[in-house]
């Protein structure tokens, strides 16, 4: 970083920031690998983009930790730069962040919309893998959708679909719940619980 800066090669110094603020994240250390990010963020010439890389990177942060206040607040700083100049990939990353923390925070229906809204062009997998994604997106379903939506966007889904076929536990749960099989649902309703948390 002092090479970085000694050079004043904007992108490196970034890089360096970034890579220390990752550092520092995996170790545990929350307020320091915020610190670095506010510093990333006060730096001359920072992009539109690589301020809402760096506040999805505090997203990321608090929700390791749980931090619901600091979710929000970073969240709504997110979508204010969105508006300003956000690209697509951007939009259906923060949907993912949100969704995350709306879960958190039992916020179940909007969670659903922005899990539902994002289920072709998922690219959160610093969050969630995919298939944890299909599964919580179901569940959130079964909490949201109505019953002609459930058929529609969860049943019948290719994209779906493709990933339950592999989860027959999903996919037993929640083609019970649609055909009113409540034996088969209260049995899976138990594997969905310990495969959730």
């Amino acid at each position: 970083m002092k090479k970085a800066k000694e050079d004043e090669e904007e992108t490196a110094v970034m890089e360096e920031m970034t890579a220390k603020a990752l550092m520092l994240f995996r170790i545990g250390h929350k307020e320091e690998a915020l610190a670095v990010i506010k510093e990333a963020l006060s730096e001359k010439h920072v992009s539109t983009g690589q301020k809402i890389d760096l506040e999805l990177k505090c997203v990321r942060i608090a929700l390791f930790h749980s931090d619901t206040e600091l979710m929000k607040e970073h969240i709504e700083l997110c979508n204010t730069l969105i508006e300003e100049g956000g690209d697509w990939d951007r939009r259906n990353r923060l949907k993912i962040y949100d969704g995350a923390y709306r879960m958190l925070v039992r916020d179940f229906s909007t969670a659903a919309d922005n899990f539902m809204s994002s289920i072709a062009t998922f690219t959160s997998y610093e969050v969630m893998d995919y298939k944890c994604f299909i599964q919580r997106t179901c569940y959130l379903g079964l909490f949201h959708l109505s019953r002609s939506d459930l058929k529609k966007k969860v049943i019948n889904s290719p994209d779906v679909n493709q990933v339950v076929r592999e989860d027959v536990n999903v996919k037993d749960f929640v083609e019970s719940f649609y055909n009113c099989d409540y034996k088969t649902f209260n049995q899976q309703l138990l594997n969905a619980h310990k495969r959730i948390w």
